[in-house]
Order: structure tokens, then sequence, then C-alpha cells
């Protein structure tokens, strides 16, 4: 069972990768409709969605499930094998079955990063409802960059690369990517910009947690930003398609 954020790649599946059926996996459309078929069972949000797999914890994919369920709990980075510490998180939810969602949802985060002492690790929780603001201010921000008359392109690309970046070199944090933008950007209006998408960031993630000095740098949420090429499944993510990121990205030369 691996997770490759929004991705479908040999190697990189998006999440659920069946090692005993010919690779198959649950991609971002297809966990979408599933997501959505259990709230119409249910008549209700899904209370908590916790992907226990590898790089899940993106804008791309929060985007994604933002209607169906009301927090993600999921890493930047990769997950080691054993995954999360179930033992002790199923025992905080049998010792206090009336705990709300989004105590538990912290709680995860907590015993995750807990287990893994020694380990490059993150976990975050995620209150979905501030998606829709913070993926409108993401798409003001990708305009902004397009319209930069004062900033070279290249300047947005070192911004990029200079951020806190996972396994896959293509996710970064997203709070630090906006913390390059201050140093690298001679645009106001994307500073300005840059600085209301922390402060969104600062309500949306409940919880965020790492353990390990190369992922110091994560805030709980990352997004995807080429290293070298851009991947075209990308135009699959409602993300993409509700958004002007990527066309920034083609701006940018990916």
């Amino acid at each position: 069972n691996h997770g490759g954020g929004f991705r479908s790649l040999n190697l990189t599946k998006d999440i659920a990768w069946d090692d005993t059926s010919g690779g198959d996996k649950i991609t971002m459309p297809e966990l979408e409709d599933a997501l959505s078929a259990i709230n119409t069972q249910m008549g209700k949000k899904i209370d908590i969605v916790g992907m226990d797999a590898c790089f899940m914890a993106m804008t791309e994919v929060a985007y994604q499930i933002k209607d169906y369920a009301d927090i993600l709990v999921a890493s930047e980075a990769s997950e080691p094998f054993d995954g999360w510490p179930y033992d002790t998180i199923l025992g905080e939810l049998v010792g206090n079955p009336l705990i709300s969602s989004g105590q538990l949802a912290v709680d995860i985060v907590d015993k995750y990063i807990f287990s893994y002492p020694y380990g490059s690790v993150t976990q975050s929780a995620i209150d979905l409802s501030y998606m829709d603001t913070l993926t409108s201010q993401l798409s003001d921000l990708a305009l902004a960059i397009m319209d930069d008359s004062l900033t070279l392109k290249s300047k947005y690309i070192l911004a990029s690369v200079g951020s806190q970046y996972y396994g896959d070199p293509d996710f970064i944090d997203l709070y630090d990517f906006c913390n390059q933008l201050l140093t690298y950007s001679n645009s106001l209006e994307v500073k300005t910009i840059a600085l209301n998408i922390q402060q969104t960031l600062n309500y949306a993630v409940i919880k965020s947690g790492y353990s390990g000095g190369s992922v110091s740098g994560s805030k709980g949420l990352s997004i995807y930003f080429p290293y070298i090429a851009y991947h075209y499944y990308y135009n699959y993510t409602n993300f993409s398609q509700d958004t002007l990121w990527d066309e920034m990205l083609s701006y940018l030369g990916y």
C-alpha cells in the first residue's frame, strides 16, 4: 500500500497500490467517487479521512476530497514501512469513544511523530473547510506571478527549489514556498498574497508535526511544483482544472 500524492506512475501510484493485483491503485478521481458514494449512504460528511501512505498531505489531494470529509490526516513526506501506530491510536479511541474528530486527528499526528523519534517523518491534520479559500488565494498567486514584470521567471524557480521538499522533489511545502517568495519576488502583490496564504494555512492546519532535520521546514501541506518536467496527469486533478496553477507552471517553462 503506497501513496504518491496526486500522481500515477509505475513507482508512485496515487494511493492504495495493491502489490497483489498487478499494481492496481486508487486514483484521485476514483477516491472522490468512492467518498461521494459514502457520503450519500451516510447522509453526512466523513469526520476524518486518514491516509497512511506517502506524500498524501497535498493541497491537490485535500482539494479533491474537501466536499466529502471534514479533516484530512496525512503525511507530506514518505512514510516508514510500519506506518501509523494503530495500537496507540485505536487505544485512545477505545478509551475515549466520545473524543471529538478534531482531537482524534491531533492525537493521530502526535502519536505518529512520537513513534518515529529517529526518522525523517511528517504528519498533519487539515481542516478541509478552508480549502476553497486557500485554493482561491493560490489561483490569485498564480495570476500575480504571471503578471509580474519585476521578477525574472528564474527567481520563482529558485523559490521552488529552495523550498522544503520530500522524497519526490516535485512536492514542496506550501508554507515554506511562500517564505521563499518573500525573498525572491520583487512583486508587492505576490508577497501580499503569499502572506495571506500563510495566514490561511495557520487556520487550516489543525496540527502539524515532524521528526528529523531533513523535514524541519514542513508546515503541514505540500503542493506540486515540478523539479524538472511537468506531469500530464496533473491535468486530471480538480485543483488543476479549477485554478491557474497549471497555467502558471506552463508560464514558467514547465
